[in-house]
């Protein structure tokens, strides 16, 4: 579908780490802002944001230490190409990692956005 994974996936605490960056670049955006960003359009793109979704609800069961790097991934892919129905899932995942990390004003945020 033309998104790069990396293979092996990278550790936790990296991802976590561009999670927390993510999560400041959103925190500096208004909500208007965010939700007047451009529309995504590239049929590519949606469909890899359908599959990792699908990935993120398994991942949530099976692979918790997977999340970051899909959260990451599917927030890097809305900031790139714009806001799709499966970034909501991606900002609302954001937000209870952001919760179980304590942070809990950005969580607060970006649930707002989800």
């Amino acid at each position: 579908l033309g998104v790069p994974f990396p293979s092996p996936l990278p550790d936790k605490s990296n991802a976590v780490g561009k999670i927390m960056k993510t999560s400041m670049a959103l925190k500096n955006t208004s909500t208007e802002e965010f939700l007047n960003h451009h529309k995504m359009k590239d049929e590519n793109m949606i469909e890899s944001m359908k599959f990792l979704q699908i990935l993120l609800n398994y991942s949530f069961f099976a692979k918790q230490e997977q999340l970051p790097i899909i959260i990451e991934q599917m927030m890097q892919l809305t900031l790139r190409y714009g806001v799709c129905e499966e970034s909501c899932t991606a900002l609302g995942y954001l937000s209870f990692l952001l919760c179980s990390l304590e942070c809990f004003k950005d969580s607060d945020y970006i649930g707002q956005l989800a």
